[in-house]
């Protein structure tokens, strides 16, 4: 087929523009092609993890319906070490630290508890985990300790109540009156009026009394 010489100028128009930008066209391709598998990948990845972190965490659920320390153990040490990255292992975290602790092993409770407080700190289950570790330190005659642990981060606004509430318990141990006292009264300014922690943070701080 004959070109006439405004196709014959477009074609050259082309084979110009082509050499100039056509090894940069099939770099940006590539990179587009390399990405978007790599995507495809990540998720297929990500997925994966998901679903064998979803398995390990119902073999500790197994292990606590069986009342199976032993059990209990080796499924956290799994999440913690294997699916440490995945929502699952916090979870894990609280749920063996519960039934640590009404094993009587505080000291485990806490580990596990720890573990999310400094392995998954941006983690939902992070505020839960701190406060609960508050409670397992003090019932372990850690009282300083505990409250180190209360203040040792930033508190979401849903929480706000309840670690007043629980600083107060603290300081009370700690024979800081005063300080106690301040802390109730903040958690009763943050506390939802329906919130049914309300009248038990009212009832401690009648119990301290005015002060001075």
């Amino acid at each position: 087929m004959a070109y006439n010489f405004e196709e014959q100028e477009q074609l050259e128009d082309l084979k110009a523009w082509w050499n100039k930008y056509g090894g940069f066209l099939l770099t940006v391709l590539v990179v587009i092609s390399v990405s978007v598998a790599g995507w495809r990948l990540w998720g297929w990845y990500q997925d994966r993890e998901a679903a064998r972190a979803a398995v390990a965490i119902s073999v500790l659920r197994d292990a606590l319906r069986e009342e199976d320390l032993s059990k209990v153990r080796a499924a956290s040490a799994t999440l913690f070490s294997e699916h440490a990255g995945t929502i699952y292992a916090p979870m894990g975290s609280l749920l063996a630290a519960k039934a640590y602790a009404e094993a009587g092993d505080l000291a485990a409770a806490g580990e596990a508890l720890r573990w999310t407080v400094e392995n998954a700190p941006e983690s939902e289950f992070a505020p839960l985990a701190r406060l609960r570790l508050s409670a397992v330190l003090l019932d372990d005659g850690k009282a300083q300790e505990a409250l180190e642990a209360l203040e040792a981060a930033q508190v979401p606004k849903a929480f706000a109540g309840a670690f007043a509430d629980r600083r107060g318990d603290v300081l009370v141990v700690l024979e800081r009156i005063d300080d106690a006292r301040k802390a109730y009264t903040e958690a009763l300014a943050v506390l939802d009026q329906g919130s049914p922690l309300r009248s038990q943070v009212t009832f401690k701080l009648d119990a301290l009394g005015a002060g001075a």
